[in-house]
């Protein structure tokens, strides 16, 4: 078996800002106290995030095949049979996502946005969310975990530093399993758009007033928590 083209670059792009972007904030929001000025930079940085998880869902529909949902949505029993295969160190191989890993990659999709979303009503003082804002925090932090010990687990029973197909895309698999392109144009695209977008929200971000003002829309978005004054006294 060969390695042979697998991850497209859009796909490779994202994976690399995705998790710089949420282990920064994560690393953020959990260990610096929510009064230093550094702990709304974990809102800005979810900001950076939100449209770059939104176009890497569009992709996952008119993407190369590995990047495409169908192509990793599971049925509950071939994720059974994947982990029972697993536990009993056998050979199973997938080109693209495998099915202990496809739901986690949609999750660690979907979690953030929602974390976005409750943040936002943080920021309009709505209290009810927070302990939801917070829950959130820690089940992507344990989806973060997961997906590390099944990359680590994915190197020692298949001999496969998988790892690296995130860098050059990629993987030990059947030739007829390869993309025929990276779709270097797209994630040109997808670069300057990240790079773009990320520098005006940080331009955008007034200190004094504690918001962000929206790219191209020209929302103001409240990246500190209002209404908590109470306990901050406490």
């Amino acid at each position: 078996m060969t390695r042979v083209l697998i991850w497209d670059l859009p796909v490779r792009l994202f994976h690399g800002f995705l998790t710089l972007l949420i282990l920064a904030a994560l690393g953020i929001s959990l260990l610096v106290h929510d009064s230093s000025p550094w702990y709304p930079y974990h809102s800005v940085l979810a900001l950076i995030a939100a449209p770059l998880i939104v176009l890497r869902i569009a992709w996952g529909f008119v993407g190369t095949r590995h990047a495409r949902f169908w192509s990793f949505l599971f049925s509950p029993k071939a994720v059974a049979m994947y982990f029972i295969d697993a536990l009993r160190w056998r050979e199973t191989r997938h080109a693209g996502h495998n099915p202990g890993a496809a739901y986690v990659v949609i999750l660690m999709m979907l979690l953030p946005l929602m974390s976005v979303l409750s943040g936002y009503q943080l920021g309009q003082g709505n209290k009810q969310v927070k302990e939801f804002h917070e829950i959130l925090a820690y089940v992507l932090l344990a989806l973060i975990g997961a997906h590390i010990v099944g990359i680590i687990l994915h190197t020692l029973r298949h001999k496969e530093l998988i790892a690296v197909s995130m860098l050059d895309g990629k993987k030990q698999a059947d030739p007829a399993q390869a993309i025929p392109s990276s779709r270097p144009i797209a994630g040109l695209l997808f670069l300057l758009f990240a790079l773009w977008w990320g520098a005006m929200i940080y331009r955008g971000y007034d200190t004094k007033r504690g918001v962000v003002r929206l790219p191209v829309v020209g929302m103001d978005v409240k990246v500190e928590e209002t209404g908590f004054e109470d306990e901050h006294e406490e």
